[in-house]
């Protein structure tokens, strides 16, 4: 008999395949829709993240016009959810860059404008331009389609969706009868999925705004930008400002350009009105440029004087730019027709503020009243009176001894009598001093100036020769009942300069004759053990008598191939940040998340994460480290190497140094801890009930640095000895004397506080113990939770720790 086919499992294979390829289908469904659809929504959020990266990046540009740098993150890319299953596809990127910013056609332009007085000489209604451009943020998104190009140009951030245009922020252009016009300079470019910190920085930016008019009846005072806004777009920007809704803007118009990406905006303002014109510089990126030279001259003081015979008096001017902002370093000449210049001085350097002061010296006799003329030019070589950068003072020769004052009293520097000044050859009046020492960094300089016969309560005026290298602390005052009054000056830079006093219609000047200790020694550093000592470490004292606090560090290797400074790790603190400081037992970081290229001007309020500015103390010493030095992306071994900086004060005042740095020479064949050994054996002296005191000596070639000190007594048990405090004021629990700088650790007095043993701690005052000196290691007092304790038989172990981070214990036989 035959059997027929078995066929049951034949239906569990077919329900499998049906089940799989449903699984299949189900999978391609959502990797072809899902996915795609949930990365296009990781798309858009990112473009709305973006667009406010981009406002924030706006706000800075438009704040740079005061002068504030800031750095500000834009996310340019984006990244997809992980997925187990599923593909996504590259992470989207975007693109920020700079547009028209370097080409020289592409310019805002004030016409018609004009000014009365000296800045008339420049703003006379000639046609005024100004580099510009605009900023773009291109994404590069996978799924989103059409997604928008965000655009900041002329103070206005807006959306480009093909040929149409959604403003995101309203313009700052004009406000009522202010203007405002911001040029954006620089050159930027960077591309990627991650993000990008944009460095803004101004370059010309103040508070001062010149007041102008239409430069005829018959002319308006008018704007011309390039934009790539429609007229429509700008007349509703603009639409609160125009002459019919009370504003001043009387005609706005686009026109389209021939060959060129930009169409020119044209805006006219009411005529017969005053504006407030306020212009700045600002860039981004790299190839900034320099900073625009001086344009004309303003005078600021001395017009209109009336100067007795043979007298002195100050005229002081003021250099700025094209855009109306003060010029520091520029050379100025000064010319008088009829008198001289004390000591032949008839050129001057502009300081931080843009004022060159000169001391005109007025001839010994003249007949009755005489006009004096005092012509100051930008060109040293000539005043010429149709440039616009002249000025010209005019003032009066009082002869006989009639002038502006009834010459009642006579008024003349003091000798200075502060530790500074070394001698002075010649004394007051017209005195000359010699200041400063080899070991000066930065000090004050105290002077007083009296009268005589005494006069109570008279207005005094200080003045200096140039305000780059003295800065002086008080322009004004009133004498007392001795009829004095006293200011301070604070020695920037080497050379001769002087300080001028006045009074009623006497005055005096001092040459003081600077020298200061401009070259700063300085250490390299290995920090992290590689080999290269890329870090560098070096000390400032204050010794003024008043505290300063460092906002600015201006960052300039002499070796060109040094192009960066850029710490290359995480976290913030000593060898782990650009720039750490230490003084007075406080520590102060500023750290920049993807550091700077050098030279560079750091604003230590503006480090990405710390961002602190150092405080230092009359008297203190700021040890300062810096770290990272690179050269092409690698560690820079800075041994050998000379650095050019400037600390900039929150005073305005700027202190330009250099240091000179030489190897870490513990570094490569010995430590701290192998050349710093008990002197005389390893016991002690008891110095009273519960004290000890040890000697330490230095037998190597470098200076060691002591910071951290522990403190056990092993042969106790732990139980007979438990703390150290100190009873007396002013005595520190630990006091390193002697050998270098001493060092020193106090949490209190009279037994408020105390350490208690096994404790690390570290000191007030590093103990630095020069090569070959001996330094006395005192700690007082041991306690068991009482009083002192007699130490006397007992072992005391005491560890050190080293700045270079090595350690060692000395075993001290009470």
């Amino acid at each position: 008999m035959q059997l027929g086919g078995d066929q049951r499992g034949q239906s569990i294979q077919i329900g499998a395949i049906i089940l799989f390829g449903a699984l299949i289908i189900l999978l391609s469904t959502y990797q072809a829709f899902v996915v795609p659809n949930q990365n296009q929504e990781v798309e858009f959020k990112h473009n709305q993240q973006v667009q406010n990266d981009m406002k924030e990046l706006r706000s800075a540009l438009v704040s740079a016009a005061d002068g504030e740098r800031s750095s500000v993150s834009v996310q340019l890319g984006t990244e997809y959810p992980s997925r187990a299953i599923f593909v996504n596809p590259g992470p989207p990127s975007g693109r920020l860059r700079t547009v028209g910013t370097t080409n020289q056609s592409i310019n805002a332009t004030v016409r018609n404008a004009s000014v009365s007085g000296d800045i008339g000489d420049f703003w006379n209604g000639d046609p005024r331009n100004y580099s510009t451009g605009e900023l773009v943020y291109a994404p590069n998104y996978n799924v989103y389609q059409n997604p928008p190009r965000t655009v900041y140009s002329n103070t206005v951030l807006y959306n480009r969706f093909g040929e149409e245009n959604l403003t995101v922020t309203d313009q700052t252009l004009v406000d009522g009868r202010s203007i405002s016009l911001v040029a954006l300079n620089g050159s930027l470019s960077a591309g990627r999925s991650g993000s990008v910190s944009v460095d803004v920085r101004p370059r010309s930016a103040s508070q001062t705004r010149v007041a102008v008019t239409n430069a005829s009846k018959d002319q308006n005072v008018t704007l011309e930008l390039p934009t790539r806004l429609s007229e429509p777009t700008w007349e509703r920007l603009l639409s609160e400002e125009n002459v019919t809704n009370g504003g001043h803007v009387y005609d706005v118009n686009v026109t389209q350009l021939p060959d060129s990406r930009f169409d020119e905006l044209v805006i006219r303002l009411e005529r017969g009105v005053t504006y407030d014109l306020k212009l700045s510089k600002v860039a981004v990126g790299s190839a900034r440029g320099n900073d625009p030279p001086a344009s004309y001259l303003v005078k600021t003081r001395g017009n209109g004087t009336v100067v007795p015979e043979g007298e002195q008096t100050t005229v002081e001017v003021q250099a700025r730019d094209k855009y109306n902002n003060p010029v520091s370093g520029e050379v100025v000449r000064a010319d008088a027709e009829r008198g001289g210049f004390v000591n032949g001085e008839d050129t001057a350097k502009t300081g931080s503020d843009g004022t060159a002061t000169f001391i005109y010296d007025a001839p010994d006799s003249v007949s009755g009243s005489v006009s004096e003329t005092i012509n100051v030019s930008l060109d040293t070589d000539a005043h010429k009176a149709s440039k616009p950068g002249d000025v010209s003072f005019s003032l009066t020769i009082s002869g006989g001894g009639s002038g502006n004052s009834s010459g009642a009293y006579t008024v003349s520097w003091k000798e200075p009598t502060d530790t500074e000044v070394s001698s002075c050859p010649t004394v007051p009046p017209q005195g000359e001093c010699a200041v400063g020492s080899s070991d000066m960094f930065i000090f004050d300089l105290n002077l007083t100036m009296e009268s005589y016969p005494t006069v109570d309560g008279a207005d005094v005026t200080y003045s200096v020769s140039n305000r780059s290298d003295l800065y002086l602390g008080e322009n004004s005052g009133i004498t007392d009942g001795n009829g004095e009054n006293a200011t301070y000056v604070m020695p920037l830079s080497n050379g001769a300069e002087y300080v001028y006093t006045s009074s009623g219609s006497d005055g005096d000047r001092l040459k003081l004759d600077v020298t200061t200790d401009d070259d700063r020694p300085a250490k390299a550093k290995d920090p992290g053990n590689t080999g290269t000592q890329s870090g560098v470490r070096f000390n400032v004292t204050n010794d003024a008598n008043r505290t300063l606090t460092v906002t600015d560090i201006w960052v300039d290797p002499q070796n060109n191939a040094v192009d960066s400074l850029d710490d290359p790790i995480a976290g913030e603190g000593r060898w782990a940040s650009e720039f750490h400081f230490e003084v007075g037992g406080d520590t102060y970081t500023s750290d920049f998340v993807n550091g700077e290229n050098i030279p560079f001007l750091f604003d230590l309020s503006e480090g990405g994460n710390a961002g602190e500015e150092p405080v230092i103390g009359p008297g203190e010493k700021m040890t300062v480290y810096m770290y990272q030095f690179r050269s092409g992306g690698s560690e820079f071994n800075m041994s050998g190497e000379r650095v050019n900086m400037s600390f900039t004060f929150s005073n305005g005042m700027t202190k330009n140094f250099t240091v000179n740095v030489t190897a870490d020479d513990t570094a490569s064949s010995q430590t701290t801890a192998d050349i710093i050994e008990p002197a005389g054996g390893v016991s002690a002296d008891v110095e009273g009930t519960g004290s000890l005191t040890f000697d330490i000596e230095n037998t190597g070639s470098s200076s060691g640095t002591i910071e951290e000190v522990s403190v056990t007594v092993p042969s106790s048990g732990g139980s007979s000895f438990t703390r150290i405090q100190e009873t007396e004021d002013n005595v520190g629990e630990f006091e390193i004397v002697g050998g270098g700088d001493n060092g020193d650790w106090d949490d209190g007095y009279f037994g408020n506080n105390e350490y208690t043993l096994g404790q690390t701690i570290t000191l007030d005052d590093f103990a630095t113990i020069d090569p070959g000196n001996t330094a006395s290691f005192e700690i007082r007092y041991f306690s068991n939770n009482g009083g002192a304790k007699d130490i006397a038989g007992e072992t005391v172990n005491v560890t050190v720790t080293y700045s270079d981070g090595s350690s060692e214990t000395f075993s001290i036989n009470a």
